[in-house]
């Protein structure tokens, strides 16, 4: 799963990532820079606020929609703070045949 964000005009295809590494670093930026408190972030995340501390502390990680939605809420938050114009231009899936 992933999307298709575009900064300045240029296009890049976004992954949603399972690894946990990844995950911390996008929920710790959020928490830290951003006016998104944990427990806002579970809320968006339709998570408990117990799951976001797991992520954190390396216990487990998000999946499916949740790791799909904490990219996407990533993202905008980089995208509005550096770019500041910036569009998800579509949400795709990876299908396996």
């Amino acid at each position: 799963m992933g999307c298709i964000m575009e900064f300045n005009g240029a296009e890049f295809q976004i992954e949603s990532s399972l690894d946990s590494n990844k995950q911390k670093m996008m929920i710790e930026m959020l928490l830290h820079y951003s006016e998104i408190d944990i427990k806002k972030l579970a809320f968006l995340l339709a998570v408990p606020v117990d799951n976001i501390q797991s992520v954190c502390d390396g216990h487990c990680v998000l999946v499916d929609d949740q790791a799909e939605n904490l990219a996407q809420i990533f993202l905008r938050f980089f995208g509005r703070t550096f770019f500041q114009k910036f569009s998800i231009i579509r949400n795709f899936a990876n299908h396996r045949s």
